[in-house]
């Protein structure tokens, strides 16, 4: 899970509180950049005058124009990526937008293209920003393609962009036959690779559904209905193992020796924001000789059809075990099903889906007596494949609590407290926890509040910041929670954004000023 955060800053503006309005864009157009270029990014939604940005990815500048329409983008110093962008003013801010930082050069989606005969023709080494305009609308593109070549297309829109859209990826013949065709790959978004047959010219068509399954039986499309598509012949990583002195594995396509990571066009660049920052072992062999798995190192590796891993590990009397086996988190195709055997080969417990929307594993066992174990791992249906990846992790069960908010920007007004309300969700954690607001400004204050072990405070309490209008405030904060007289690093209140398995580990908060003390800041 990725954790965002935006450092704290402060803006005045003269501007009435009764007229002006807190920003809502909703996205950019395009939505990326090549990395070591700059570009002008129109801005979706309603913007709002006065407007800022802030963000803090490495190297990355950003401006607005000044009637509050476009985005300037100074991705010079930047490296592949995405950035998250946060739009604001003093009545409010936008939610986190994200921004893409590509490696390949960036050209815009040219119509009419619906139809193969019309396609435009692409380079084969580039990233296509488009829109699927409106309902029964297909995007189509032309490629010149040599015999033995190996094509990848991947597009970024549901997962990467929170686009409502789950698209479909065609590869058409030079006569416009469908050779292939992927749905689901990345999440709701596809990834295909193709091994040309014969020289020619080959077409890649993309057309979507809703996301969210309605009533119409057509082809989706909206201005919302954003992709990303790459194209390449050349080198493009799908996923990396990270070994346990920093060596970086890389797995995909067109990949030679010596492959730099950094500067390689593939999905790592988004899904490595998803990696525990734990050591990490990669599993290379099968057969059935355990595996060694030491607690709180991770392992990863690759399932193959029909494959079960086994890895081998010492477990003490009633001292409960967490073991989690990621794979959807990741993008893998696989479903994880864990059992675990004693010494004899005997069966201890199967693990499998966290929920109904979470096929992988998080689940707490006890061992029965001090032994040795054998953790099995396989793909549920006996599935397999270079996708069907996995990393697990097996550590001491310790207690702990989760803490959550529903939104990550929050704005107040003069005449009452803010409130926001805080989930907590405990694994065994039976200390109470005292929760509070860091970061605030002078002129605000908030008094922490009690989580105790049980009742309706355990699950759910709400927190007031009051403030006395003296001084304007747009920055970030943290919510956190302590155990009293306790030693240890407090917990973080993460917050949702648009983007699936990405929480922010602050939240922005804007605090107005009185109108009869408004000043202008010169």
């Amino acid at each position: 899970m990725l954790r965002i955060y935006l450092p704290s800053l402060f803006f005045a503006f003269l501007v009435s509180t009764a007229t002006a309005a807190a920003p809502d864009v909703s996205g950019l157009e395009p939505t990326g950049v090549q990395a070591g270029q700059s570009a002008d990014l129109v801005l979706q939604g309603k913007p709002a005058l006065p407007l800022s940005v802030v963000t803090d990815y490495p190297g990355l500048a950003v401006s607005v124009s000044e009637d509050g329409k476009s985005l300037h983008v100074d991705a010079a110093q930047a490296a592949a990526g995405v950035a998250f962008l946060r739009f604001h003013n003093p009545e409010g801010a936008s939610d986190l937008i994200p921004l893409h930082i590509g490696l390949l050069p960036e050209v815009a989606e040219v119509e009419p293209n619906n139809h193969w005969r019309d396609a435009p023709n692409v380079a084969t080494q580039t990233t296509i920003n488009g829109v699927l305009h409106a309902g029964g609308e297909v995007d189509t593109f032309g490629c010149e393609l040599e015999q033995g070549q190996t094509l990848v297309s991947a597009v970024d829109a549901n997962t990467a962009l929170a686009s409502p859209m789950d698209a479909v990826l065609q590869i058409l013949s030079p006569e416009g036959f469908v050779l292939e065709q992927v749905d689901d790959a990345y999440g709701n978004d596809p990834q295909l690779t193709f091994v040309v047959p014969t020289t020619g010219r080959y077409f890649v068509r993309l057309f979507a559904f809703p996301s969210a399954p309605n009533s119409t039986i057509n082809f989706a499309g909206g201005k919302d209905y954003q992709y990303r598509l790459t194209l390449t012949n050349g080198p493009f990583i799908d996923h990396l193992f990270e070994g346990a002195e920093g060596q970086l594995n890389p797995h995909g396509w067109n990949l030679g020796e010596g492959v730099d990571v950094a500067n390689t066009p593939g999905r790592h660049h988004y899904r490595r924001l998803l990696n525990l920052s734990l050591p990490a072992n990669v599993i290379t062999q099968g057969g059935e000789a355990p595996v060694p798995l030491t607690l709180r190192t991770r392992l990863q590796g690759h399932i193959s059809p029909r494959e079960a891993k086994r890895f081998q590990f010492t477990g003490t009397k009633s001292a409960a075990l967490r073991i989690r086996v990621r794979a959807q988190a990741l993008y893998s195709e696989l479903d994880p099903l864990v059992q675990i055997l004693d010494a004899e080969g005997k069966l201890l417990k199967e693990l499998d889906d966290v929920g109904r929307d979470n096929r992988d594993v998080d689940a707490s066992w006890t061992p029965p007596a001090d032994a040795n174990y054998t953790l099995v791992l396989q793909d549920r249906f006996g599935h397999g494949g270079e996708r069907y990846f996995f990393e697990t992790l097996v550590e001491e069960d310790q207690p702990r609590a989760d803490l959550t908010v529903t939104a990550n920007h929050f704005e107040a007004t003069v005449d009452k407290p803010l409130e926001i309300e805080v989930q907590i969700a405990r694994a065994g954690l039976q200390s109470p926890l005292e929760i509070t607001a860091t970061g605030l400004p002078e002129g605000a204050k908030v008094t922490p509040v009690i989580s105790e072990p049980k009742g309706d405070s355990s699950k759910k309490v709400t927190l007031k910041i009051e403030h006395d209008g003296s001084t304007p405030f747009s920055g970030s904060i943290q919510i956190i929670a302590t155990i009293p007289d306790a030693p240890g690093e407090p917990i973080v209140a993460t917050a949702p954004t648009k983007l699936t398995g990405i929480r922010a580990s602050s939240i922005w908060l804007t605090l107005p000023v009185k109108a009869a003390e408004a000043t202008e800041e010169k």
